[in-house]
């Protein structure tokens, strides 16, 4: 279960929401890419579990 996200601007005005039902068909549209491994046979994982930063960040539709 994925709850909704407000993300705030620095004055703390509202820019945008992503709601419960956005989140998990983006998570499910992205789930085969996860269980692919990569040639090299790395993880996408460092040591401490925790995802590596080589995510695009354009993922939701900001602008750059």
């Amino acid at each position: 279960m994925f709850y909704q996200v407000r993300i705030m601007d620095g004055k703390g005005k509202l820019k945008k929401v992503l709601t419960s039902k956005m989140l998990t068909n983006r998570h499910w549209k992205l789930f085969p890419d996860y269980l692919k491994t990569n040639p090299q046979g790395k993880s996408d994982f460092n040591a401490y579990g925790k995802v590596k930063s080589g995510y695009d960040q354009d993922v939701f539709g900001f602008e750059r």
